[in-house]
């Protein structure tokens, strides 16, 4: 209440608005296959750098050349970058005609984030061979989206 007695907006009435304008915002359709385009090269030039810098920071674990902590921090940073990447690109309605560039770039954010949902359990475990094995994995991962980068920026 302020000094006059009238009611003020709480703080949860206030989150509730800032939460509910930004889902709308995230789940707008783009208004034409150029917007949606440029929104799939976006998600996808994120997920690149994410995964390049995944990369490192497995390079670095793997070689013992890091602490477990810092590298399990950085890596669950990374899942969530890819998995708000993932979220935001997916729930956009895409117009008419842009069925294909969303039929390539969704399964590849969902893989990347399921991927690197493994690498933060195996950080977690200091599972050192498994982390080896993702490291690879992420690598072919890395290849497909640049394949996909060439062929969305079409």
């Amino acid at each position: 209440m302020t000094r006059s007695g009238r009611r003020t907006p709480g703080r949860p009435a206030v989150l509730l608005v800032l939460l509910t304008l930004l889902a709308t915002a995230c789940v707008g359709p783009a208004l034409r296959d150029d917007d949606y385009r440029r929104k799939a090269v976006a998600s996808l030039e994120q997920l690149e750098a994410t995964i390049a810098g995944t990369e490192v920071a497995l390079d670095a674990a793997i070689a013992g050349r890091s602490f477990a902590t810092s590298t399990a921090v950085t890596l669950r940073q990374h899942e969530e970058t890819v998995s708000w990447t993932h979220t935001a690109f997916a729930s956009r309605q895409p117009p008419p005609g842009t069925d294909a560039i969303r039929a390539a770039v969704v399964p590849l954010l969902a893989e990347a984030s399921a991927v690197m949902g493994d690498i933060r359990i195996a950080a977690n475990r200091t599972d050192v061979r498994r982390l080896a094995e993702l490291r690879g994995r992420l690598g072919e991962l890395g290849g497909r989206v640049e394949g996909s980068l060439r062929e969305v920026r079409r």
